[in-house]
């Protein structure tokens, strides 16, 4: 079980869910954006609960391993949500080809104006970030929840 230290508060969660949830802060903080996670926890008399979760640039989580007798609140498809999520996240950049640079004077600006237009720019392979370093999904807008 891990212990979550979360805005003043501590929060008690299956050890697959915290690191999914450190993960995802970790990715949403570099994008300087923000989301909202709904997560299992264990109240303070045992019993299965519920946490809301803003996390953003902001945030300041700590997690620490913690030994219970209690069984770890599990959740997989938040895990691979939360997973998919900060990967969908993850800086991704254009790759050149430089043969196709010292063949064309013109290259960069062609691969710019094309990497804006969408067609991809002569000797650039999109990887799935634009031109301006945003992402081709909505993964990243503000007011994400992951229920």
């Amino acid at each position: 079980m891990e212990r979550i230290s979360y805005a003043g508060g501590v929060l008690l969660t299956g050890d697959a869910i915290a690191r999914a949830v450190i993960s995802y802060a970790e990715a949403l903080a570099k994008r300087g954006t923000a989301a909202e996670v709904d997560i299992p926890v264990r109240r303070d008399d045992g019993s299965l609960g519920a946490a809301q979760l803003l996390l953003g640039p902001a945030s300041q989580l700590v997690a620490e391993a913690v030994e219970t007798d209690l069984e770890d609140p599990v959740d997989d498809d938040l895990v691979a949500r939360l997973r998919v999520k900060t990967a969908e996240l993850s800086d991704s950049r254009p790759v050149f080809d430089d043969s196709a640079a010292s063949a064309d004077p013109d290259f960069e600006l062609t691969a710019m104006i094309d990497g804006v237009n969408g067609t991809g720019g002569k000797g650039m392979q999109d990887t799935g970030t634009q031109a301006n370093g945003a992402q081709d999904n909505d993964a990243h807008d503000n007011g994400t929840h992951i229920p």
